[in-house]
């Protein structure tokens, strides 16, 4: 179907690329499955739809209940209609940019790319997640 797929303990991930096609992005900061089994997922989208689906494909599932859409306390937010938290919080924010880079701060991870590689970065932090190395 066109997606590479892990299963680790039973449970299937798919991934657009996989873990030798992102060796060359660096994540310089400590993640894991765990700081998101089971607690809600939050996420701001500034063009970032193609790593942000796979991400939520893969680790949406494991939030009591969807991810939502969110506004980050102390930015500006287009939408009146969306609730706003802070990086106390378990946001996912992915931004077009003209290099790639993640960071985090607090539970609040950002991922940035231009459009070609945010699915790229996306899976990129899914094989962090799952501690997935080459």
């Amino acid at each position: 179907n066109g997606y590479w797929i892990t299963k680790i303990q039973e449970i299937e991930f798919a991934t657009i690329y996989n873990p030798n096609e992102t060796e060359d992005i660096e994540m310089n900061f400590e993640s894991n499955l765990g700081e998101f089994n089971g607690k809600p997922l939050y996420y701001i989208s500034k063009g970032g739809e193609a790593g942000l689906s796979e991400i939520l494909r893969n680790i949406g599932r494991f939030a009591p209940y969807n991810p939502q859409e969110v506004c980050l306390q102390g930015e500006e937010c287009s939408n009146e209609e969306l609730v706003i938290k802070n990086c106390t919080n378990n946001i996912i924010i992915f931004k077009n940019a003209e290099t790639i880079k993640s960071y985090k701060k607090d539970n609040c991870i950002f991922l940035e790319a231009q459009e070609n590689e945010q699915a790229r970065l996306g899976d990129k932090f899914i094989f962090k997640l799952l501690n997935i190395q080459k």
